[in-house]
C-alpha cells in the first residue's frame, strides 16, 4: 500500500484505485479510499507532533543528563520511563510556586522542600499530557510522554533535565557629562568699593591702601616695615582686637567699622570711615497690629 502511494506521489489525490470497470467507467472502492485517507491523516499528525515540543539535548557529561536553553515560548518534551524517576533543575534563584499537570493520575510530581527541584515519575502507560510550572522568576511549559522501557544505560534515556539561561544583557553605561561649572563672578567695579578713609596719628603706621566692600575691610601695609595690630571700637566705645586674616598682599578684617585703631608698640594711628554715615540704616520692623475683635 505504501509503495503504491509513494509511486503515485500524494495523499488523497492520486489514490490507488481498485480497477473495477463497468461499461468503460472506473469505479473507486470507497473502503480503499477511506483507508488511504486515514494513512495520510496519520502521517500529517505524526509530522505535526514532531513540532509540538522541543527535545532537550545531552549535557557535556553523562548524556542521560539533558540540558535545555530556556525559551519562554518553547514547550519542552519530557520522556519518562516506567520505574525511573526524572529530576528537573531550575535557576538557582528560582522557587517553584505552582505546578499544574493534565493527567495527574499517570504522573507523580513532587518538588523538594526548598522548592528548587521537581521530581517526575510516570506511574502508568498513558497518552501524552501537558504540565506547567510557575516559579518566582519564569513560566515553563512541558509535554510529558511515557516511552517504552529501555536499557537505563542508553544515552537516549532522560534521567535529569537542567535548564540553562541566556546571559543577561550587559547594561549600557551612559557617560554622565558633568554640568558646566558656574560662570565666574563678574569682576568688581570701582563703585563696589569704598576708599573714603581719613588717616591720623603716626604716619609710619598708615597702610599703603585701605578700602572695604561693604562686608570686610582690606589693609595693605608696606612690606618693608612690620604690620601693626588692628583694633576696632566696639559698641561700648572700647577697643577690641579685630579678627583678621592674610589674603595675598592684604590683611583682611572680617567686618567694616566707623573707626579702626592701628598700634605698634607705643605708636598709634587712626583710620576713620568717612562713608560710614552714608550707609543705609536698617529699618526697624513694623510693630504688629492689634487684632480687632467682632
Amino acid at each position: 500500500m505504501e509503495s503504491a502511494l509513494a509511486r503515485r506521489g500524494g495523499c488523497g489525490r492520486n489514490l490507488e484505485r481498485d480497477a473495477m470497470r463497468s461499461g468503460g467507467r472506473i469505479i473507486l472502492d470507497l473502503s480503499w479510499r477511506a483507508a488511504a485517507l486515514g494513512l495520510c491523516a496519520l502521517a500529517i499528525t505524526h509530522s505535526a507532533s514532531a513540532q509540538i515540543a522541543s527535545l532537550p539535548g545531552p549535557g557535556p557529561g553523562d548524556p542521560r543528563i539533558k540540558e535545555f536553553l530556556y525559551d519562554p515560548d518553547a514547550i519542552v518534551e519530557i520522556r519518562g520511563q516506567l520505574g525511573y524517576e526524572l529530576m528537573i533543575e531550575f535557576g538557582q534563584e528560582e522557587r517553584i510556586e505552582n505546578v499544574s499537570i493534565g493527567d495527574s493520575l499517570s504522573w507523580q510530581v513532587t518538588p523538594n522542600r526548598k522548592a528548587t527541584l521537581l521530581f517526575l515519575k510516570p506511574t502508568s502507560k498513558s497518552n501524552p499530557t501537558s504540565m506547567t510550572v510557575v516559579t518566582s522568576e519564569r513560566i515553563y511549559s512541558f509535554m510529558l510522554n511515557v516511552v517504552e522501557s529501555a536499557d537505563p544505560s542508553d544515552p537516549e534515556t532522560m534521567l535529569r533535565l537542567r535548564f540553562l539561561y541566556p546571559e543577561p544583557p550587559v547594561p549600557v553605561v551612559v557617560a554622565q557629562i558633568p554640568p558646566p561649572p558656574p560662570p565666574p563672578p563678574p569682576p568688581p567695579r570701582p563703585e563696589d568699593f569704598n576708599f573714603d578713609y581719613a588717616q591720623s596719628g603716626t604716619k609710619t603706621l598708615y597702610p599703603v591702601r585701605v578700602f572695604d566692600d561693604g562686608v570686610v575691610t582690606y589693609f595693605q601695609f608696606d612690606t618693608r616695615s612690620a604690620a601693626p595690630a588692628i583694633f576696632v571700637i566696639g559698641l561700648d566705645g572700647k577697643e577690641e582686637m579685630a579678627n583678621t586674616r592674610i589674603d595675598g598682599d592684604y590683611t583682611v578684617a572680617d567686618l567694616i567699622a566707623e573707626k579702626f585703631v592701628l598700634r605698634y608698640g607705643k605708636a598709634q594711628a587712626e583710620l576713620r570711615n568717612r562713608a560710614w554715615s552714608k550707609r543705609p540704616k536698617p529699618q526697624p520692623a513694623p510693630l504688629p497690629q492689634p487684632s480687632q475683635s467682632g
